[in-house]
């Protein structure tokens, strides 16, 4: 299904190329792969993900993108003591 969206000839991608196809930042993605949603590899000193398991990640995600792993802010005024 979203496998016809991808580069026909490249069978691995960085995180950058990743967030460009999914329109989403790069630490977006990476935090993915921390957070274990989307598996990936290091080959030498670069960070690759094959086609395979990026046609899956979308596939599972399709409806709906993974829990919001960004790094929770608090905006409680109660802790904002200006004293």
């Amino acid at each position: 299904m979203f496998d016809n969206i991808l580069p026909a000839n490249q069978e691995f991608f960085s995180p950058a190329e990743i967030a460009e196809l999914l329109q989403v930042s790069s630490r977006t993605v990476q935090r993915w792969i921390n957070y274990g949603y989307l598996t990936a590899f290091r080959l030498a000193s670069t960070t690759r993900i094959q086609r395979d398991e990026l046609v899956t990640f979308m596939e599972t995600w399709q409806t709906a993108p993974p829990p919001d792993t960004s790094p929770a802010i608090k905006a409680d005024a109660s802790e904002c003591n200006p004293e």
